[in-house]
């Protein structure tokens, strides 16, 4: 059978993993039974020695697990009790494992979900070797270098012990290159920079390389990914000064990349900065940021200030991806310190200034968008310009957000302000289905919890769907939303008809302001709301009105199942609906096609 070395070794895994199966569904009683002390006693202790200890058993279990699953998969002969219970202790201890199908399972880790690259040089042939002779490899190696790469990366993820002193005695020597060799370490180490005493020892080896190397695109852009997992760590080292070193050097190197310019092929400004070195260097800085526990007016700190000033660099083009991300965070920054906001920052939402970067900004924001009382009244003047079909259109689906913004400030924030003509206008520039999100976000208003604020008190909700739709939502409607036949559709039909259904003791108010902008659909989902409410009920008049402008008669032939017992409720509570031709007319229907 296989020898021991070659079944933990990951050259030849496949055939090793092949060899595996076939012998123990062919084997004698021998060899299955060499089988199981093979894979009880795990891999050599040499195949690990350069494992860190907090990590060894795990790597140890992985191996184990990966070839316990192959021979349990021949299912005949069943796997060995001892085996089993083995491989149930590895399932309870990491249950986020699971194995590939089929035969990825014999393929090593890196290329169980794509073909890697190919190379001379695997994971655990890298791990092997002493440390001179691997910064010797990975410096001299050019044939299938790329393969030799993404080896290094999986070992520097795997053994980030070993790695770190690799990088530490590459930074030392008198050539710290090629960069390539940085970029993918770093990239490998983005889990243990999480660690404080690895950080540091990766960010002291960082300080010792020259800045020709760190200004190379990809290192540059893998220090920023770098700082990125940095800076989300808890505690955060947002006091430690070799954190803004790197910072500072990598904002030089990257400043001025043609890549941080969006692409005239490229329409998500959030895309393209979340993926870009600049972008990712802004998202580190303002998690560091945040890591100072700001107050409220506070300001950003003064060790700070130059570094936003650098990083945002208003009017520069290049700087645009830092910007973006910084829109995304507008309302933190605002509450922190709304005078450098701004100037800095709130000029860039300015469409008459910069249409490129409006569009850019405005999608920034709108991936996270956050409003108050103080912050509105410094977008307010930038705000309702958003609303042209050309710009919603650049926006993209990103635009959601901002429609749904539009109704929470009208309906919510700032109702008086907002002038009637120029909202009228925004919702007719909306495309159907950016009015339909419109709707949408009054109905979730509407249906929040019935709460009073104080429970104790036994008073009545202070903000329940009734009282909003009364004291806010139907006078705004009336004022604001466009009566043109052309806007009305199906997919707001069914909006509005939600909105009333969210209402209770409002209800027929409701359904009378609503049924002005609807056109018939199917209405199916809308009868099964209607059916699971007390409306037929309490408002049965109400009920057959609000389905009789909602529902085509043609579709309800083939789904009377709701109509049916809604109507029965009604004509229950109201015995003189039966008058009502409406009523008639959809009760005859049900009869016509019982279900």
């Amino acid at each position: 059978m296989a020898e021991t070395k070659m079944i933990w070794a990951s050259g030849g895994r496949k055939e090793a993993m092949a060899l595996l199966s076939a012998m123990w569904a062919t084997g004698s009683t021998a060899a299955r039974e060499r089988i199981v002390d093979v894979l009880l006693a795990g891999p050599p202790h040499a195949l690990l020695t350069r494992v860190a200890d907090d990590e060894r058993d795990r790597s140890r279990d992985r191996r184990i697990f990966d070839r316990l699953t192959v021979v349990a998969r021949v299912g005949d002969p069943p796997l060995d009790p001892r085996l089993r219970t083995e491989l149930n202790r590895i399932e309870a201890a990491y249950p986020e494992w699971a194995a590939p199908e089929g035969e990825r399972v014999m393929f090593s880790s890196w290329s169980e979900f794509s073909v890697g690259p190919d190379t001379d040089y695997g994971l655990d042939d890298l791990a092997k070797l002493p440390q001179d002779e691997l910064v010797r490899t990975l410096q001299g190696t050019t044939d299938l270098r790329e393969g030799l790469l993404d080896a290094w990366k999986q070992f520097a993820d795997t053994d980030p012990e070993s790695a770190i002193t690799t990088l530490e005695r590459l930074a030392q020597g008198e050539n710290p290159g090629p960069g390539d060799i940085w970029e993918y370490g770093l990239w490998g180490l983005r889990e243990s920079v999480k660690r404080p005493e690895r950080r540091s020892r990766i960010l002291a080896a960082l300080e010792l390389v020259p800045d020709a190397l760190i200004n190379e695109p990809d290192v540059a852009r893998a220090c920023a990914d770098f700082l990125e997992a940095a800076a989300g760590s808890r505690p955060s080292p947002t006091g430690e000064d070799a954190v803004w070193r790197l910072l500072d050097r990598t904002l030089e190197a990257v400043a001025d990349n043609p890549n941080n310019i969006q692409g005239a092929d490229e329409h998500d400004a959030v895309s393209h900065a979340i993926n870009n070195a600049l972008g990712r260097l802004a998202q580190a800085f303002f998690a560091l940021l945040f890591g100072r526990s700001l107050k409220v007016s506070s300001k950003i700190p003064s060790d700070l200030r130059l570094r936003a000033d650098a990083l945002m660099s208003m009017g520069e083009p290049s700087h645009r991806p830092a910007r973006v991300i910084a829109a995304a965070r507008l309302s933190y920054l605002f509450a922190v310190d709304p005078d450098w906001t701004q100037s800095t920052l709130i000029p860039s939402f300015d469409w008459t200034q910069d249409e490129a970067e409006a569009t850019a900004v405005w999608q920034g924001y709108a991936w996270q968008p956050r409003i108050d009382e103080k912050l509105w009244p410094a977008l307010r003047p930038f705000f309702l310009a958003t609303f042209e079909p050309e710009r919603l259109a650049r926006i993209g689906e990103m635009a959601k957000s901002l429609v749904q913004l539009l109704m929470l400030v009208g309906i919510d924030l700032d109702h008086e302000q907002l002038p009637t003509v120029a909202v009228r206008h925004a919702i007719r520039s909306m495309t159907d289905n950016l009015r339909a999100s419109a709707l949408s976000w009054i109905e979730t208003f509407l249906a929040q919890p019935d709460e009073p604020e104080d429970e104790a008190s036994g008073k009545p909700p202070s903000r329940s769907a009734d009282t909003i739709w009364t004291g806010r939502v139907s006078q705004w409607l009336q004022q604001v939303w466009p009566v043109e036949v052309e806007l009305r559709s199906t997919l707001t039909s069914e909006q509005f008809a939600r909105i009333a259904i969210a209402t209770n003791v409002s209800f027929s108010d409701a359904v009378d302001v609503v049924t002005r902008y609807m056109v018939r659909t199917n209405a199916f989902y809308e009868l099964h709301l209607l059916a699971g409410s007390a409306h037929p009920d309490l408002h049965p008049r109400a009920t057959v009105r609000l389905i009789d402008a909602l529902a085509d008669r043609q579709s309800l032939q083939m789904a009377t199942g709701d109509l049916g017992p809604i109507l029965e409720r009604a004509r229950a509570v109201d015995a003189g609906i039966v008058n009502l031709a409406a009523f008639n007319e959809l009760w005859n229907l049900v009869q016509a096609n019982p279900q």
